[in-house]
């Protein structure tokens, strides 16, 4: 089972899919630890697609971040669309815990206060850049997608993570047959599965 957790900065990308990986006991792919290195100098992209092709190789995993890549190997894609005074709220949290220091999934000495305007820009942008194209990945891709816009929605979906395996079977099963996942039943009634 292929499942990316995508969303804005401060969404709760790595939060969830850690609690994913755990549950269902699938490895973890954390995409701050591919494209970010050492203080917070971007890896060019040539290079850390080429780390994270053979990743996305494996038949289970769960991709923590933005990547068009991981969306269209995912067989579920779980969309955090929060909207930005909740994802920059929650950056400022992060923020001043981890201040100093690294915080869990990144390169040594990456400080958050070093990347706060970088974070600042994406959380603004974000609807106008990525949030587009997420949709676009999540409406017509071939994988199905979650797409969570509350924290209510987000805890129901957490109850049901140990039901994601038959989820994604059907899914799987339903695309064999017909090629398409539309109509398969969401396993959380708040949200949307396409």
């Amino acid at each position: 089972m292929r499942i990316n957790v995508t969303g804005n900065a401060g969404a709760g990308k790595s939060t969830l899919s850690r609690k994913i990986s755990d549950a269902l006991g699938v490895p973890l792919i954390e995409m701050d630890r591919l494209v970010w290195d050492t203080g917070w100098r971007r890896v060019e992209p040539d290079v850390w697609r080429e780390k994270l092709s053979p990743m996305l190789e494996g038949e289970s995993w769960v991709v923590d971040g933005v990547s068009r890549s991981a969306r269209y190997q995912a067989d579920l894609i779980v969309f955090l669309d929060y909207p930005r005074h909740v994802c920059a709220w929650r950056c400022l949290k992060r923020g001043w815990r981890h201040l100093l220091q690294s915080r869990p999934g990144l390169p040594e000495n990456c400080p958050e206060w070093r990347i706060a305007p970088t974070l600042g820009t994406i959380i603004m942008n974000f609807p106008y850049k990525a949030r587009p194209i997420i949709l676009q990945d999540v409406s017509e891709g071939d994988s199905a997608g979650i797409v969570i816009k509350d924290l209510m929605s987000l805890r129901e979906f957490e109850t049901q993570i140990p039901e994601l395996p038959a989820l994604i079977d059907r899914i799987r099963k339903k695309r064999g047959l017909l090629a398409t996942n539309e109509g398969a039943a969401s396993p959380c009634r708040n949200m949307t599965l396409t």
